[in-house]
């Protein structure tokens, strides 16, 4: 039998950890295709350190197939380690998956001789042909290296039916070692917020799953022990009739069980807010950024500073209501960072929790693109973010990632 190790690089913020769906999801196309999987989740180590020895260590004894999924924050630091683990193991072959490699996936391949394949975006369809031993030069979506060459295959066309693909492998995991259980109900989003490389990987295009389906994935976990869910989608109210008939729908079915999800705020009135509460839904986040017009404007948020008053009033009468911002756009001046932190404490006296943080432009989003050639990498500000073990990695090495 054919082994692969797959392991999930997504670090923890602020000490939670939420079940990693994307690996799972390919873990359970690995298992279809009668592989043994070796799963591994590195949240849930001790102190979840991102340290080259740590993730060395992690990895000592993973199968000859190792498939990593990251996001573009632990690149630098997994990099490193692979390269250790290839040196130490010439045979084993390195693949890497996820938002963070797909976004830089041909120079990944061409400045780090020791990654073998990067699979691009959606990678069920792509992994099932690698694990079936179609050739490379037939797979669609991915880049390798082919005699000292970089090859770089036809783009794979969008998964356009959701409901065929197969449940995360929840038996892989503990579910009751993670603080969420999460699901997620579409892929993409059609907004082109200059700062997001989210939509731009999904082509700003959106694909949902049915609302029977999801439910029956609910169901599953319910049946598992799990009374909270947190729904992944980067903004689950975009179809307001799907979420209206998903609150109906979960109403019916009389489970304990309550859940959370991320909103937006030009999506959103009191009717739709309190069906949502109605349902079990008892937490919203909101991604709000400025309060500047000036900043939302630029950034292509499609807000206003009215809406933000009017739907955070409206929210937190409902549901637990978070309200996130960020800091340091390039256009950005003191006066707009002044009015960010105004509506902070304006928002935080209607009863928003809020949190602020700095922009940390990604290859693909338009701000990175447009910027690129004053991008710089500060050790002062790097070792202040929350990896300490940045300190250490040269410079000259992160930006080569870009």
């Amino acid at each position: 039998m054919k082994s692969v190790t797959l392991v999930n690089f997504m670090s923890r913020l602020g000490g939670e950890t939420t079940t990693p769906l994307g690996p799972l999801y390919i873990a359970t196309v690995f298992k279809e295709e009668g592989w043994y999987v070796d799963f591994r989740d590195y949240q849930l180590r001790h102190q979840n350190v991102l340290s080259e020895e740590n993730i060395v260590d992690f990895l000592s004894d993973s199968e000859d197939v190792l498939g990593i999924s990251c996001l573009f924050n632990t690149l630098p630091f997994i990099l490193r380690s692979l390269e250790v683990i290839k040196a130490e193991n010439p045979e084993k072959r390195i693949i890497l998956g996820g938002s963070g490699p797909s976004s830089v996936a041909e120079k990944l391949v061409t400045k780090f001789p020791f990654i073998d394949v990067v699979v691009k975006g959606e990678g069920e369809k792509t992994v099932r042909e690698i694990a079936q031993g179609i050739p490379f030069s037939q797979i669609n979506g991915i880049v390798y290296r082919s005699d000292g060459k970089i090859v770089q295959t036809p783009e794979r066309e969008r998964i356009h039916n959701l409901d065929a693909l197969p449940f995360p492998a929840y038996e892989k995991i503990v579910l009751s070692q993670y603080n969420h259980a999460g699901i997620i109900t579409a892929r993409g989003c059609p907004y082109h917020c200059s700062f997001c490389e989210v939509a731009p990987l999904w082509g700003h295009r959106t694909v949902q799953r049915s609302v029977p389906n999801v439910i029956k994935e609910i169901k599953l976990l319910y049946q598992k022990g799990i009374r909270k869910i947190h729904i992944n989608d980067d903004t689950f109210v975009l179809n307001r009739k799907w979420v209206l008939d998903f609150c109906q729908s979960l109403k019916s079915e009389n489970l304990d069980i309550t859940w959370t999800c991320n909103g937006r705020i030009n999506l959103m009135d009191e009717d739709l807010i309190s069906k949502m509460a109605d349902s079990g839904c008892e937490a919203i986040q909101y991604g709000i950024e400025s309060g500047s017009e000036h900043v939302l404007e630029m950034i292509g948020k499609q807000i206003t500073i009215p809406q933000i008053k009017k739907v955070i009033a409206a929210t937190v009468q409902y549901v637990n209501t978070i309200s996130t911002f960020m800091w340091g756009f390039p256009f950005e001046t003191m006066g707009d960072f002044f009015q960010t932190v105004y509506l902070m404490g304006e928002v935080a006296g209607m009863g928003s929790k809020v949190s602020l943080f700095l922009l940390a432009p990604t290859p693909l989003s338009q701000i990175c693109r447009e910027y690129s050639d004053h991008l710089r990498f500060s050790e002062e500000y790097v070792s202040n973010l929350l990896w300490d073990i940045f300190d250490g990695i040269p410079s000259k090495e992160k930006k080569e990632i870009f």
